[in-house]
Formats: structure tokens, sequence, C-alpha cells
């Protein structure tokens, strides 16, 4: 797979092709359209394929949006933009040169979220995150400052049928909303071993006309017991200024 800031925009323009194609797509299409060598165009597809976001025809081998997709109708609710995420490549840079921790952007789908991009810490003991990979927005920081910023009754849907047992430290729904009531206000949310035991975690929303598509944030080894809370402020003006970028 291809690594760092352009491998996940090929990943991205990869996978915003079939989110916009309702046909079968074939390694040679994806690459004469995107202008990517075939070698490159296989190891995203496989990669994609592996986490049930498109899958390959039994007898043509070309590929269609698979079931993480269409099951959940992610399709029409994929906020990803790749203006915004172009935008927010200095904005990572800028997080991780400040901090020292590993940087991370945070795509909203639907009622879940993946990790988009990352600049690692500078750290002996740094944290990297899994990029593409679907995850619920109810634990997790990154998860929680998209949550707390959407329409409250969906807000409210999410929460109510949320899958218990998945995570560590889950809070009862009414302890949930009081803490997604907190991050609203302040503007930021911080975890500690929520998706990952090694995790601290601090992020802030991007916001488009108020509603969130994204999040930015820092990812830390909790084995430096790192003081993520210091951060808050700097995350949550990486917040402000990728909101700011989508609104011009």
């Amino acid at each position: 797979m291809p690594s760092g800031t352009r491998g996940a925009e090929r990943v991205a323009d990869v996978l915003t092709m079939f989110l916009s194609n309702s046909a079968t797509l074939g390694v040679s299409d994806i690459a004469r359209t995107l202008g990517l060598s075939k070698a490159v165009v296989h190891r995203i597809l496989r990669s994609l394929a592996s986490r049930g976001l498109v899958e390959a025809g039994a007898e043509d081998g070309r590929y269609r949006a698979g079931p993480a997709i269409t099951d959940a109708g992610l399709a029409s609710a994929y906020e990803f933009d790749p203006d915004w995420h172009q935008a927010a490549t200095s904005v990572l840079a800028d997080l991780r040169s400040q901090t020292g921790e590993t940087a991370t952007l945070s795509a909203r789908v639907g009622d879940m979220r993946l990790f988009v991009d990352q600049v690692e810490g500078a750290a002996a003991v740094r944290f990297t995150v899994a990029l593409w990979r679907l995850r619920p927005l109810y634990v997790g920081a990154s998860g929680k400052a998209i949550l707390a910023f959407m329409e409250p009754a969906r807000r409210r849907r999410i929460v109510a049928h949320r899958v218990l047992g998945g995570a560590r430290g889950e809070l009862p729904a009414e302890a949930l909303h009081e803490e997604l009531d907190r991050i609203r206000e302040a503007g930021v949310a911080m975890s500690r071993a929520e998706v990952n035991p090694d995790a601290l975690a601090c992020a802030a929303p991007i916001l488009r006309d108020g509603r969130p598509v994204g999040a930015v944030g820092l990812c830390c080894s909790i084995r430096r017991e790192p003081d993520v809370a210091r951060f808050a402020p700097i995350v949550r003006a990486a917040g402000e200024q990728l909101s700011a970028a989508l609104a011009t």
C-alpha cells in the first residue's frame, strides 16, 4: 500500500470512484482515470476489499461497492471531500510540529467514521492509527467530537442503538449524552484507552454549514502518560481552521 499523505489521497480517490459510480470498475479503468499504475490500484483494491468497502466479481474480476458501503447506505452519506482533505495536510503537519504527537484526520461516513490520514509523532514511543477502518462514533475522541455536534435526534438514535460491550469504559446512555454535551460546549473531546488500550486522544470537529463532516486530533501512547489535555486549545484551533476553510 502507498504510505503517507499521498498514499491516503490515492486510497480516497479510488474509494470516491465507487461512491459516485454504480457501475463495476476494473483495475485498468481506475488506473487510467486516476493516472496510477495497475500495481498500486490493485494493492489499494485488495485493502478496501479486506474491509468490505469494495468486492470483486467472481467471474470477471471487476470491482463494485462492497457491503460496508451498500448495506449501510453509506454511499449517500459519505462526508469525505478531497478538497478538505487537501486543506488538512498542512494543519496535520502543524499539529505534529507543535506537539510532537501523531496528528490524525477522520472523515464521517454516515453514522460511523474512519481515519483517512495521519502524520506520525516524533517520540520514540509514538502511536499510529489504522487508516480506512470504519469505527463507531460513540467511542474515542474523534468519534465523540463528531457525534457531539450532530443533529440531536440523530445523536439520540445513535446512542440508543449502539452495540455495547465492544469498547473499553463504555458509558450508560445518560452519562454518554452528558459527556457529549460537555464536548459540544468545550469544542474538543478527550479519550483514554477507549478504542485502543494504548491510546490517549484529543479531537475537535470539522464543521461544514454547522454539520460535522470529520474530526482533527492527536493520538498518543498511553505508556508515556503525556498530558494530552494541555493540547486541547491547539486541537480546537485546528478544527476551527479547517471548518473556516470549508466555509470559503
